[in-house]
């Protein structure tokens, strides 16, 4: 199976997914992932929230529906959507907000060969704190603890109770330690965690002998970034970053992975090049 990995998409689908229909017909992949961030992005109105969001809704949807597998990762804009407890930068009307929770449906991770795939990646201390030693667990069981343990929460009753989510998301334990959880890189007092740790965060607590990869978006660069550890790799992808003065941070590029033997190629595209 070949899969393309895709970076944050922020609000810029109808500019991305071109890109990615271009190389659908060149390299003929049998899956498609991206690693969060659908939504915000700076001074976007409603109309660019609504357009954008039923845009990659509908492109989604064609994937599908020509047989390609589409997996799309939580990020942490996206996150603050599902718990009813916005941020400073969650300016989504509630009809986005819907598509995103009951059309686009993202999870925490998910496995594309050797690799987890989450937004910003998994640190040994947020690991640790939250699920013990996890230095022997498998790719599929790495993803299936994040998964469930954000199943969890879309389960309980009251997920959507104001002092409910006041609760999980700002008691001093989850806010340190919980998806919710930021570290000093990225402002806050917490450990790093999938949703918000920073590539520095990432490189400087890796869970030294995981028996898995990680690939992850988050942190905008310049171009794909490749970290080795051991027998264990990150590949940094967040490569479609636009900043607050329109002007576009990275070369658009992404991977293509091989599931079968976790082989890697960096797909290049003309993204730096369009305005």
């Amino acid at each position: 199976m070949k899969t393309f990995v895709v970076g944050d998409t922020h609000l810029v689908q109808s500019e991305i997914c071109p890109i990615i229909d271009e190389n659908i017909e060149k390299y003929s992949p049998d899956r498609i992932v991206f690693t969060g961030d659908y939504t915000d992005q700076f001074g976007a109105d409603d109309n660019r929230y609504r357009n954008e969001i039923n845009y990659f809704k509908d492109r989604v949807y064609k994937w599908r529906l020509g047989g390609l597998v589409v997996d799309l990762v939580m990020g942490n804009h996206d996150f603050y959507y599902f718990s009813g407890k916005k941020m400073h930068f969650s300016a989504a009307p509630d009809d986005v907000i819907e598509v995103l929770k009951n059309d686009l449906r993202p999870v925490m991770a998910t496995k594309v060969g050797k690799f987890v795939v989450s937004h910003a990646g998994l640190t040994k201390s947020w690991l640790n704190h939250n699920f013990g030693d996890t230095s022997k667990s498998s790719t599929k069981v790495m993803v299936n603890k994040l998964n469930k343990k954000f199943d969890n929460l879309l389960k309980e009753d009251s997920l959507l109770d104001e002092d409910y989510m006041k609760h999980i998301l700002w008691h001093t334990d989850w806010h340190t330690y919980g998806f919710d959880s930021v570290g000093r890189a990225r402002g806050g007092d917490g450990l790093p965690s999938c949703l918000w740790a920073d590539l520095s965060e990432l490189i400087r607590d890796y869970p030294i002998g995981a028996k898995y990869s990680q690939i992850v978006g988050h942190t905008p660069i310049r171009e794909i970034g490749r970290y080795i550890t051991g027998e264990s790799e990150v590949y940094f992808i967040d490569t479609f970053t636009i900043d607050s003065y329109d002007n576009k941070y990275g070369d658009g590029s992404f991977l293509l992975v091989n599931e079968v033997n976790s082989s890697v190629e960096i797909i290049k595209t003309n993204w730096s090049e369009t305005l």
